[in-house]
Parts: C-alpha cells; structure tokens; sequence
C-alpha cells in the first residue's frame, strides 16, 4: 500500500486504510473502490491525502483475502446464477476470466454494495401503471416506431456538418475547427472528454484546433456523435428511465471496445467507441414509445426464467439490436456501425463487418460483468466465445479493460452528463 494525494486522488482506487475525519468519524471505509462521489467529499472537507493499495499489490491480492468465507461464497454462488446461461462455457478462458473479474468486483464492493446489488428490481424503469400492467395491445410495427422517433431521435445539424466538412477533399483541420466552435456546448463537451482519463494526455489541451491536430478530424467527428446522442435522449425519456444508470453501461461498453481495438491497432478507435455508446440505443427508442412492452419483456424473463433478448423478441416481434440498426441507418451512420449493433448479441450473423460485430459482442458481455450501470434483469446475456476467439486477445486482457474502464466512466458520465 502507499499514501496518495492531490490529482493523484482518482475514481477507480481501492482504499487500503479507512478514511477519517477530525472527529473520527469514517468517511470511507477500508476496501471500498473511490468514486466521483468519494472524491469529491475529500476535497470539501479538505483532506489531501490517503492510503491506497498499489497496482502491484491489488493484482496480488485473492478476492478471498477481501471478504469472509461465507460472503465469498454468497458471490460465488450469485456469479453462478447470473452466468447461468452460459453454462455451456464455463470452462473458456474468456468466460473464466470474465467471472473472476466478476467476483473480484464484488469482493472488492464490500457487504453492503454487494447486498443492493443482488437485490435484482426493476427500479430502472418507472413503475407500469395498473392499466399497463394489463395492457395487451401488440407493440408497434418495428418501421412505424421508427417513424414516430424521428421528432426526438434526429441528428443536429452540426453534426451532419461536420460529416460533411470532413469527406470534402477541400476541407481542412480549421474548416472542421470552425463548425464545432459554432457549437459552445459541443466545444465545452470535446475539451473536456481529450483532457479526460479517456487520453491522458500529459498537458492540457485548450483548443479544438490543438484537439483536431493531436486527435484527428474523424475521431474528433466521432466524439461529436457520441455527445449528440446522449444529450438528444435526456429530456424527453425522463421519468422513464435511469439515464444515468443506462447511459454508465453504454459508456462503460464503449469504452471496453475501444481499449480492444487499441490492442488489435485498429485505424480511428473512436468509432469503436462510439459503437459501444449506441449499442443499446434501440432499447431507447422501445421506451420512448411503448414503457409497457418493456417492462412486459422483463416480466417475462423472469418469470419463465429466459434471456432478456428472447423474451424481447416475444414481446415485440424484434428486439432493441434489430431497433438500434434501423435507427443508425435511418441517421446514415456508416454500415459498420449499424451491422455490428444489429448483430451485438448474434455476431454470427453479421455479414460485411464481423470482427466489429464480435468486439461489441464481447465489450457489451464484459461492461455486463462489471454491473457498471442498468441492470433490470438477473442474468447476463448469452456470450459466444467464438467471437472473443477471433479477436485474438489474451484473456489476462479482461481485467486490465476492466480497471481501466473503471478509471474512465466515472468521468465521461461526468463530461457526457
């Protein structure tokens, strides 16, 4: 363990000495993970420094030298429960891996944040009504929901030209400077995000010009889009869903994609991400037009103890990935990005862009284990091993992603939000 201080205080580190105040009072106690929140308090009351444990010593710690026999076994047996429809793949590495990191989580959330997260509800979603609850109407065609979301689901004009700027063989850094400077939020948005945890970069950048140079137009473009899209949801679905909760998940499972794209030396990873922020964006629109029938397709997960996508499919006729790619065509997005989002839980399927349909099958399954966001259900989706076979990575992979993604969310959520 060692003692920290100033900037070096971040979300994400585990705290090896409880933390107290002048009246002795704990404000954290031993072993919980900072967050934003923790952060912030230290700062107000003014303590400057305290005892983390070191990366080398975390990597060496067992999660039973976290918690006591029988609450490791509580998270043991609640691993197996979530998982249980991967049953088949328990032995894959990537599996194994994806469940120690699991279990480690929760080792490391302590007693209590581990009981508020077993205990599965459906808080996430405003509660159905009575006449809800009973109501049997069949849901929409999947083109007419389309249709009616166009009034909040449309892309802003600044970002249609900035698409445009950067496919002309004219246009220059300083052209597509100017069109995000016309935006004051957008800019304040972008700043914030390349002076992140997201780049850590060693020195500040203060201009979108420095940004566009260091970053690149099209990866700055697509930084853009992924802003665009979550301020587009936040008015008209609240009371409706936890954006917070969703928008955590959906950002933890771009941020994922993105880190296994930089491993495999992809060209612009920020499409990636950008693919993992959208991924579930079809579950957005089902909410935005019809709560009922998604509160219907979680009922019946649970009740006939399916996966929440199967019984999506019986509730609507489709699901939010067949949603999701309609959507992203409809905005024009590249086919890249929509095939892999059409094809997130079957990438089997996926016929031009597989290794993009398999790296976000593989993030979403992941940024799902780490629990970082809406939950709802009380499994994990189905994960073909496969697809993490022919990304060609290492399983050891899985945990250094997730602690990573850890560092990062807490702060875009910040910056997105």
């Amino acid at each position: 363990m060692g003692h920290i201080s100033g900037d070096d205080i971040q979300p994400g580190l585990l705290v090896a000495a409880g933390v107290v105040d002048g009246q002795g009072r704990v404000l954290i106690p031993e072993g919980a993970v900072l967050t934003e929140a923790h952060v912030r308090a230290l700062k107000m009351r003014g303590i400057r420094s305290i005892c983390v444990q070191d990366e080398e010593e975390e990597a060496n710690t067992q999660p039973e030298d976290l918690v006591s026999p029988e609450l490791l076994r509580k998270i043991q047996l609640h691993a197996e429960k979530m998982l249980r429809f991967n049953r088949d793949h328990f032995t894959h590495p990537f599996v194994r891996s994806a469940a120690l990191v699991f279990v480690r989580r929760r080792c490391q959330t302590g007693q209590r944040a581990f009981q508020e997260e077993v205990t599965i509800t459906q808080s996430d979603f405003a509660s159905a009504s009575e006449s809800d609850a009973e109501d049997t109407s069949p849901p929409l065609p999947i083109e007419k929901v389309i249709d009616q979301v166009q009034s909040i689901a449309s892309l802003p004009s600044v970002y249609n030209e900035l698409v445009s700027k950067i496919n002309h063989p004219n246009s220059s850094a300083a052209d597509v400077a100017e069109v995000i400077s016309s935006d004051p939020g957008l800019t304040v948005r972008l700043l914030r995000i390349v002076n992140s945890a997201f780049y850590s970069f060693p020195s500040k950048i203060e201009t979108v010009s420095r940004a566009i140079t260091i970053i690149g137009m099209r990866e700055l473009t697509e930084m853009a889009l992924a802003t665009s899209v979550i301020q587009m949801f936040q008015g008209p679905l609240e009371g409706i869903v936890d954006m917070e909760r969703f928008w955590r998940h959906s950002i933890t499972c771009g941020a994922i994609n993105r880190q296994m794209a930089s491993n495999r030396r992809e060209i612009n990873c920020e499409r990636f991400f950008v693919v993992g922020l959208l991924h579930d964006i079809g579950r957005l629109v089902m909410l935005s037009q019809a709560p009922e029938h998604v509160r219907r397709a979680y009922d019946l997960a649970k009740s006939r103890n399916i996966p929440l996508l199967l019984a999506e499919t019986q509730a609507w006729g489709y699901s939010h990935a067949d949603l999701g790619r309609m959507l992203l065509e409809t905005w024009k997005l590249p086919p890249s990005q929509s095939e892999a989002v059409g094809n997130h839980h079957r990438p089997q399927d996926a016929n031009r862009f597989t290794v993009e349909a398999q790296s976000l099958h593989v993030a979403d399954f992941i940024a799902n284990i780490l629990a970082m966001g809406l939950a709802g259900v009380d499994h994990f989706p189905v994960v073909r091993p496969e697809a993490w076979d022919q990304l060609e990575l290492t399983p050891d992979l899985v945990g250094i992603m997730a602690d990573e993604a850890r560092k990062q969310v807490d702060e875009l959520i910040s910056v997105f939000m």
